[in-house]
């Protein structure tokens, strides 16, 4: 007579016990999303039970079966025991650490699919950094390491497979320090604004990415580079800021300062100075597809921090990546103060507000005091033409 085994049937019970009492609600549904860490046990016991099928006969087999069962079981519920739930909510940290004698650092973000916003500034007093971050599951870990000037920033993905998984990173950078800047993610949203930090290095490396990096003046060879299957990349840089780029891997579409590049495999761009220049960019891209803009529409402006009723000071750069097209209010309103230089009335100072068309919400330029690198300042004419080329309807 043929021997059966109880493995299948064991399966099947265990099973149903699994969903009635997660029906009856003995057990939380965090707790079941847990056991999902575990798929991988599924497939080493049923290998164990074909083995199992193979060398042993008759009751010994229904042993082998019973005792392959009963650890699996045994350690599935240790291990959820341990790891606790898997947690859907979002939850919030707040971070920051002193600068104390560091004059360079690097940010190294380790996480799954993330949301992350780099911001220098110089309102930060003695600290080195603050971070806010919005986060689901796995509490992130940081860490710095003040022998080196490493910041690390590490987000433990759960792999639980229905549970949500969110990490966003707000995380503001002294810009008094010079950053080397590191990220490896999954899909990935990312925004640097990073035109007043003294920047060495920008490493990025994700699944699919959408990019969008606001630079100042480079300091040496500043090198960039972004490597992954999908990439969305958009760099602004200042007027004058010579740039190298290339972009290999397989659909191609650069636009360099306004020159449109297409292909399959590679594309190369520099601007006119490149070649010997001690201050540069270098930027290397390498996707599956890659579409790539580099321009200089985010440094022609620098804005002024302007205090609001609550004391509360607000500073929009322009050309930064929120810019879309939008359109003026009645309420527009538009103060000067000019100033005569060769016979040419020059714009100085000016104070707009806009209605945002995607959003509804308003833009405001306070105080905005437009020089190039000479401190020049320029015509009104040439105001309307930059205004109208980001899309500004005035």
């Amino acid at each position: 007579m043929r021997n059966r085994s109880y493995f299948w049937p064991a399966i099947l019970i265990l099973t149903g016990v699994l969903a009635l009492v997660a029906e009856t609600g003995a057990i939380s549904a965090g707790r079941l999303l847990r056991f999902a860490d575990l798929w991988p046990l599924i497939l080493i016991v049923i290998g164990l039970e074909l083995m199992n099928r193979r060398v042993l006969q008759g009751p010994r087999r229904d042993l082998a079966t019973a005792l392959i069962v009963l650890l699996a079981v045994g350690g599935a519920v240790a291990y959820v025991a341990v790891r606790g739930p898997v947690s859907d909510t979002t939850q919030t940290m707040d971070t920051s650490d002193a600068v104390g004698s560091l004059n360079q650092a690097t940010l190294d973000v380790n996480a799954g699919a993330a949301t992350m916003t780099v911001e220098g500034s110089d309102s930060l007093g003695s600290d080195l950094y603050r971070a806010h971050i919005e986060y689901s599951g796995t509490k992130p870990a940081i860490s710095l390491d003040r022998t080196t000037g490493n910041l690390r920033i590490f987000k433990h993905n759960d792999f639980a497979l229905f549970a949500s998984r969110r990490f966003a990173l707000a995380l503001q950078l002294n810009s008094a320090v010079a950053w080397n800047i590191s990220a490896n993610t999954g899909a990935s949203n990312d925004t640097l604004k990073l035109s007043a930090v003294k920047v060495g290095s920008i490493t990025l490396n994700a699944g699919a990415s959408h990019t969008d990096i606001t630079l100042g003046r480079p300091t040496g060879i500043v090198r960039i580079t972004v490597e992954g299957g999908a990439i969305t990349l958009r760099v602004h840089r200042p007027s004058g800021s010579e740039t190298f780029v290339h972009v290999s891997g397989g659909a191609v579409n650069l636009s360099a300062d306004g020159r449109e590049l297409h292909g399959v495999g590679d594309e190369t761009w520099q601007s006119a100075g490149y070649d010997g220049a001690a201050d540069a960019y270098q930027v290397e891209i390498n996707g599956g597809a890659s579409n790539v803009t580099v321009d200089t529409a985010a440094a022609q402006v620098s804005a002024m921090h302007a205090a609001d009723a609550t004391g509360v000071h607000h500073a929009v750069p322009y050309g930064s990546a929120d810019a879309k097209r939008v359109e003026r209010p009645a309420t527009e309103r538009v103060d000067s103060g000019s100033v005569e230089e060769g016979g040419q009335t020059l714009l100085e100072e000016v104070r707009m507000s806009f209605q945002r068309a995607e959003h509804g919400d308003a833009v405001e330029l306070a105080d905005v005091v437009l020089a190039d690198d000479r401190d020049r300042k320029p015509p009104a004419h040439h105001l309307k033409a930059l205004l109208e080329a980001q899309h500004f309807v005035l």
